[in-house]
């Protein structure tokens, strides 16, 4: 629905007398000609104000409360001059303003062409009076309406048609003049289709004003309702209609007159004034007679009165209801009221009407409920009437699925319309065939199209779609179909270089020999994408080998003759072409060449075989020895997990066994080394450490580390190098001090791993970063520490984790992030934490942290989620949890800024802020710390019962964390991705 509203305009006041210590008004709207206005001067605050009507005015000064309801009757003009007086404090104001009320709508607008049957495209031309602004809607069925719209007669719109079919349009047009009325609604149907009709007969005409006759005078009454209203009642003779004019300057003109609203025998006027307009009015009616105004000689005058007690307004009457053709919009519009009234679609609030409406009933809706009222000047209610407005039964475009996608083939064709439609069509051999009508043959599950053996049948479709089967059924636009049935399919390709099978090192060609049509053929390697989709074949194809990985190939390939037939598939002819890789088996030898068929036995022999010769890959068949310890100076990558024809195998893996080996086992010094799907078991007595890299590239995925030492393990440890980890798992045991990862300087980029430390660990240190950076994403953590627990301990280096959950347990120390002079952002992580010695969820010095979109679980006594020193922060939109009930939420030595804490679900923590400017309740904490639209919130929580999250705090079902959550813009992952819209509070987004 769509409102439109007179613009409010505000100027200072003309015309005023200001004298010493006197203030200038200003008037809303600006003195001027309006169809109504709610008018009142800018006051200043605290005046008395008084008013009077100079002109058909009582005289009397009246206090001034709120605004002047300035209206008139239907096509009525009424002129209001208003005197204002008042002061405020010392200084005094007066003023005068003076406003026209017009009600006389302009007439509807003129619509060309003449609506009918056109070739297209074609434009509309809108005319009405002078100063008129026009407004229209234009919609088909395919097309839908954006609701009215102004008219620029330089940019007219435009109608068009499919290719394919026809098209059907509906205009619908009104005219507002200056003052702001509006006026009858113009409609007009156009049919854009081949061999055009032209316009239609009975739309060459247009339609006079009604003419006058002298009449005679009828019985009336004055009813006086409430002050500065009255109803005029006529008696009306049987089968008799009533007009009005109110103050006509041309009592002749039967432009002025009005129809009156009947009940029973008794027609009815209602006239309003403000308070204090007195009048008088002067009524003219006539009695409409064999087609003309039979106007009576004499008149009604009223002078308004303002001692009655008030009353509410009668009901308006029925709109009117207007239903487009082939739209699915309801048009509504009011005849000029002395009332305003206000409309209600379906549940929706009250507006004022002052335009016609558009309502869209959607497809499928069973309709809509309308309301309205009147509203009189002292803004007392009518009683609320109400229409059901009906869905437009309009069928949909006809949808027809069975027709060749290139509009040629050799099968028979059997189109179908969509389940639940009723579709009617005509068809033809010879070009274009008539419209479809109400009598043409239903599109039913028998109809089909085979052409003719040995013969082109080339059949022209038109199609239609109807509400129903009925021959009263309403239609849509056509739709056109054309399609070619041959059925003679060509021989398949046949290859000139013979077969391609078998394994090579060097180039292939495939080369077809010449046949009827077309070969169109398709390459699919295996190792990348799939290439599914065929293409043209021009000439001779080179399978191309690679030095950097091995390429399988099969080719398919099938003949398309000009008529769109197709062969039967040649295929496939396989190939593979490996000059990249090195191979190892468990029955293989190293004193062999390293090739598929006769591979080596361990892995350090493919390496330093692979080196040698310049070859990247070395695969590995079944679990392998890892020989001696590997030292990588080029580009490398060990690809485990293959099978029998050395592809690797999706969850598949290769174990590596290193035994007496002391480590490392893998040393990158200035190259590149890939570990991918493989298993490492390693158990010593004293120290190890898996694999180095320093100036270099170390990347893995889907790896399998098991370590278990009495002394120091390390799993990775580089300088100055690019690191990679993908969906792989580690799980180290029995040390005294244990790291994952140790990295100094370079980047880290963890995705996708899973840590497990839970069986006789004493100090752990998960990751460990001097410099450089580290994005840590899915990882999944879960350990129990004797003596001390760090999660992520970084110096001077730039840090992102997200998406990761970490279980931790202790008697010792634990503190899952500890951070000198970082960059920091946790995003979306779980922790839960639990320690017998001191708990910390992350200490920081210098630098900045960023926790959004989390949930902390805290289970020690005593424990803190922040302590920061001279470092800044934001803490947003987390669930935080204190078990003990002792616990602090931030330590820190600055004072908190504005905004830092925010939308976060609290819970058991003592004190909120211990710093300079401390926080002992959560209120404190708000007028400290949050922005006003984004206080932080206590909260019960529920345990989670999700394997993936067992015991972690959740939102309950009704709190206003959930779809409540604050804007705080978390970057994406990827640049190229959009990051998931995260709507609650909390690390978890639903409730698991």
């Amino acid at each position: 629905m769509r409102f439109r509203a007179v613009p409010v305009l505000i100027l200072s006041l003309c015309g005023m007398h200001v004298r010493a210590q006197e203030q200038v008004l200003e008037w809303m709207p600006l003195p001027g000609r309006y169809s109504a206005a709610l008018v009142r001067p800018a006051l200043p605050a605290g005046a008395s104000v008084e008013y009077r009507f100079t002109e058909k005015g009582d005289g009397i000064w009246r206090p001034l409360e709120g605004s002047l309801d300035l209206t008139a009757s239907p096509r009525e003009e009424r002129t209001y001059t208003i005197q204002i007086r008042g002061s405020e404090g010392g200084k005094r104001f007066e003023g005068e303003a003076r406003y026209v009320i017009d009600r006389l709508p302009p007439p509807a607008p003129s619509i060309s062409p003449p609506q009918g049957s056109y070739e297209g495209p074609l434009e509309l031309r809108l005319a009405s009076e002078p100063g008129a602004g026009i407004y229209y809607s234009l919609e088909a069925l395919d097309r839908p309406s954006p609701g009215f719209r102004l008219y620029d007669p330089a940019r007219p719109p435009a109608m068009d048609r499919p290719r394919d079919g026809t098209r059907a349009w509906t205009v619908t047009a009104y005219a507002v003049d200056a003052a702001g009325n509006p006026g009858p609604v113009s409609t007009g149907r156009y049919v854009l289709e081949p061999a055009p009709k032209g316009p239609r007969a009975e739309d060459a005409g247009t339609a006079s004003a009604p003419g006058t006759q002298a009449g005679s005078d009828l019985e009336y009454r004055v009813d006086r309702k409430y002050p500065g209203s009255a109803a005029v009642r006529f008696a009306v003779p049987d089968g008799g209609r009533v007009f009005a004019a109110v103050n006509p300057p041309d009592s002749g003109d039967p432009k002025y007159y009005s129809e009156l609203f009947a009940s029973g025998r008794e027609a009815s006027l209602e006239v309003t004034a403000p308070v204090g307009w007195t009048g008088p009015i002067l009524v003219r009616y006539a009695l409409w007679k064999d087609g003309a105004l039979a106007l009576a000689p004499g008149a009604v005058e009223i002078k308004f009165s303002f001692e009655d007690p008030g009353q509410a307004p009668p009901a308006p009457p029925g709109p009117s209801v207007l239903y487009p053709p082939g739209t699915r919009t309801v048009l509504l519009s009011w005849e000029p009221s002395p009332f305003r009234i206000e409309v209600s679609v379906d549940s929706g609030p009250f507006k004022p009407y002052s335009l016609p409406l558009s309502v869209s009933v959607p497809e499928g809706s069973r309709g809509g409920v309308l309301r309205y009222r009147a509203v009189g000047p002292g803004g007392a209610f009518s009683e609320v009437r109400s229409l059901f407005l009906e869905a437009p039964k309009q069928p949909t475009l006809p949808e027809i699925s069975g027709l060749p996608e290139h509009g040629r083939t050799n099968r028979e064709v059997r189109p179908r319309a969509a389940p639940g439609t009723v579709v009617r069509y005509e068809v033809s051999t010879e070009g274009l065939p008539p419209s479809v009508h109400p009598d043409s043959p239903l599109l039913a599950e028998g109809v089909s199209f085979a052409g003719e053996p040995g013969r082109d049948v080339r059949y022209y479709l038109r199609l239609r779609a109807y509400t129903d089967a009925s021959r009263e059924a309403s239609g849509s636009d056509e739709r056109f179909a054309e399609f070619l049935v041959d059925r003679t399919p060509p021989e398949p390709p046949r290859l000139s270089a013979g077969s391609l099978s078998g394994d090579s090192e060097e180039d292939r060609i495939v080369a077809f020999e010449p046949g009827e049509g077309s070969i169109r053929y398709a390459v699919v390697e295996q190792g990348v994408p799939a290439e599914s989709s065929y293409r043209e074949y021009t000439g001779p194809v080179t399978l191309e080998g690679s030095a950097d990985r091995p390429r399988a190939y099969h080719v398919y390939a099938y003949a398309v003759d000009d008529a769109g037939n197709r062969s039967e598939t040649l295929g496939p002819v396989s190939v593979r072409i490996d000059r990249a890789s090195v191979y190892v088996a468990p029955w293989g030898n190293d004193e062999t060449g390293g090739g598929p068929r006769n591979p080596l036995a361990t892995v350090s022999a493919g390496v330093a075989a692979a080196s040698r010769s310049g070859r990247r890959f070395v695969r590995v068949q079944g679990d392998v020895r890892l020989g001696t310890p590997i030292r990588v100076e080029s580009e490398i990558e060990i690809l485990g997990g293959c099978d029998g024809s050395w592809e690797p195998v999706s969850g598949g893996s290769s174990v590596l066994s290193a035994e007496g080996e002391t480590g490392p086992l893998f040393v990158v010094q200035g190259g590149s080394l890939a570990l991918r799907n493989l298993a490492i078991p390693v158990e010593r007595p004293g120290d190890f450490f898996m694999a180095e890299s320093f100036d270099g590239a170390l990347s893995i995925s889907n790896l399998k580390v098991r370590l278990r030492g009495a002394g120091e393990l390390v799993v990775l440890r580089s300088r100055n190098s690019s690191i990679e980890i993908l969906d792989s798992e580690m799980e180290l045991a029995g040390a005294l001090f244990a790291r994952a990862v140790e990295a100094e300087g370079g980047s880290t980029r963890i995705r996708g791993l899973r840590v497990r430390a839970e069986d006789a660990l004493g100090y752990l240190t998960t990751f460990s970063f001097v410099g450089g950076s580290a994005e840590l994403s899915r990882i999944r953590f879960e350990s129990r520490t004797s003596g001390g627990f760090t999660l992520v301990r970084g110096r001077g280096m730039r840090l992102g984790i997200r998406d990761s959950y970490i279980k931790a347990r202790g008697s010792g120390f634990l503190e899952a992030f500890r951070l000198e002079e970082c960059g920091s952002a946790l995003y979306a992580v779980s922790a839960d934490l639990q320690s017998g010695g001191p708990l910390t969820f992350a200490s920081v010095e210098g630098g900045r942290i960023d926790i959004l979109h989390s949930t902390v679980a805290l289970r020690s006594a005593g424990a803190s989620l922040l302590g920061l020193r001279s470092a800044s922060f934001r803490l947003g939109n987390s669930i935080l949890q204190d078990d003990s009930g002792t616990g602090t939420l931030l330590k820190l030595n600055e004072v908190v800024p504005r905004g830092a804490v925010v939308r976060n679900a609290l819970s058991g923590f003592r004190t909120y802020l211990d710093g300079p400017v401390p926080a002992a309740t959560l209120d404190a904490l708000n007028r400290i710390a949050a922005p006003p639209d984004g206080l932080n919130f206590q909260e019960t929580f529920r345990e989670s019962r999700s394997p993936g999250s067992l015991g972690l705090p959740l939102l309950p079902s009704n709190s206003v964390g959930l779809g409540g959550a604050y804007p705080v813009g978390i970057p994406p992952e990827s640049p190229g991705s959009p990051e998931p819209a995260r709507r609650n509070v909390g690390a978890l987004e639903g409730s698991p």
